[in-house]
């Protein structure tokens, strides 16, 4: 990933700046940021929302989320939509959506080991209207990960004009 990132700044001849902190301690020495992505990161995090928190008040113009939604989607799709196309799912209103935000971790089945959360669109969406981005928009997606394509929804959140 960090050689992408390297490869397209040369390319291009970008001005941007790399930079690697923990998503609790992201330092405001960075300066504010146009955009900030959060991708399939949330889910791996004890406290989402402490990162997403962190990183709101550096960001001037929108944040990017994205998710997977593998075994997630029965929880926050009303009945009436599950099953539909993506282009359907694109145009349904996320507030319909039930809320779902799952605690994943099994202290019996010890599992999963490396994932804390599952976290639905109208959560994220939540998240993002109380941190000042509230004019936001969801769309879902498949990414493939090997030979398996994982569901996966992409919440924006913008600062109102």
């Amino acid at each position: 990933m960090n050689n992408a990132f390297w490869f397209c700044h040369r390319i291009h001849a970008s001005a941007a700046r790399l930079v690697h902190a923990a998503a609790y301690t992201v330092p405001t020495s960075i300066g504010p940021v146009d955009v900030a992505t959060f991708g399939c990161v949330l889910l791996h995090l004890r406290d989402p929302f402490a990162a997403l928190a962190r990183v709101a008040p550096l960001t001037r113009e929108a944040i990017i989320i994205t998710e997977p939604m593998a075994g997630l989607a029965r929880h926050v799709l009303p009945p009436a939509v599950a099953g539909v196309t993506f282009r359907a799912l694109n145009r349904a209103a996320p507030r319909s959506w039930r809320p779902s935000l799952r605690f994943l971790p099994d202290g019996a089945a010890h599992a999963p080991m490396e994932t804390w959360w599952g976290l639905g669109p109208t959560v994220l969406c939540r998240m993002l209207e109380v941190l000042g981005f509230g004019d936001t928009t969801v769309t879902w997606h498949r990414q493939r990960v090997g030979a398996r394509r994982w569901l996966m929804v992409t919440v924006v959140g913008r600062k109102p004009p």
